[in-house]
């Protein structure tokens, strides 16, 4: 594991840092369609507000369970509050954090990585800079506490879970996406699988030690899966690691290989059926009791 003062050096680059700009394609703009009517009908958020046609193409479209897990993902998992203050630890650029202010978030966020919090202030973000113990918030102050990819980064997940229980309100959300070092892609590509990602990705878990370490915070209302999000994606980066031992962030793929990354997915969800633990991502929700 590197020293904690020299773990900077291994993120001057990262790809959080910046914003990566999605093409306009037709099918991008029919997931953003898709994806505003799919949290309207399922999760709450502008249902009022929401044609009634593009709730029907959220239903139509989350027939696909890639796309489903995509958006459920968008939201993190969470339903909407009036007023409801959410905190997300390790924003980078506040992409997220942006989506979840649109949506009705009064939304604040923290990143150790300079470059980052610049982006994320420059959309006009509240976005402190440092880890969560060094904000010193005051006990019971969030309804909702968001980490994405993020807890597998941390020194000491333990310190980190403990301080997000204190600071978070009675009936507060947790919620946490990580990579699962028991998904199918880890069994396949091994030492090639791309989330193992040294020596960025300090610790890697599978969901019961996951679960254990949110137990030993302080939680004890918790549900964790796992998802076929990211697989496609984790299974092209995997391959040209195995290939070329590396893989560059936002290599164009043809369209050959983009139908093989989602026909990965949809056989990975077809083995989440038997083998529940075997996604990609493990989402863990947890409420403070």
């Amino acid at each position: 594991m590197p020293l904690e003062e020299d773990i900077g050096k291994a993120y001057q680059n990262y790809y959080t840092h910046q914003d990566v700009n999605a093409s306009n394609t037709l099918g991008r703009r029919l997931f953003y369609l898709f994806k505003e009517g799919y949290t309207a009908y399922k999760y709450g958020y502008n249902k009022n507000t929401t044609a009634a046609w593009k709730k029907f193409i959220g239903i139509v479209i989350s027939l696909h369970p890639g796309l489903r897990a995509e958006a459920d993902g968008s939201v993190m998992y969470l339903p909407p509050k009036i007023d409801g203050r959410l905190l997300e630890v390790g924003c980078g650029s506040g992409k997220m954090l942006k989506q979840m202010q649109n949506l009705g978030w009064k939304v604040e966020g923290i990143d150790s990585d300079h470059l980052g919090v610049n982006n994320a202030r420059s959309k006009g973000l509240q976005v402190r800079l440092g880890s969560l113990k060094d904000q010193e918030y005051n006990d019971n102050c969030f309804n909702a506490i968001v980490m994405s990819h993020v807890i597998e980064h941390v020194y000491n997940p333990l310190e980190l879970l403990s301080e997000c229980y204190r600071i978070l309100k009675q009936d507060g959300y947790l919620v946490i996406t990580t990579p699962n070092s028991r998904s199918l892609g880890h069994r396949i590509f091994k030492e090639a699988f791309v989330h193992l990602d040294p020596p960025r990705h300090l610790h890697l878990f599978a969901m019961p030690s996951l679960q254990y370490l949110i137990e030993k915070g302080g939680f004890r209302r918790i549900n964790a899966f796992t998802t076929i999000r990211g697989a496609e994606w984790m299974f092209i980066a995997s391959w040209f690691i195995r290939r070329t031992e590396k893989y560059a962030t936002g290599i164009k793929r043809s369209w050959i290989i983009r139908m093989l990354c989602w026909g990965v997915q949809l056989v990975e969800w077809m083995i989440l059926q038997f083998i529940p633990q075997a996604g990609e991502e493990i989402v863990l929700i947890a409420k403070k009791a």
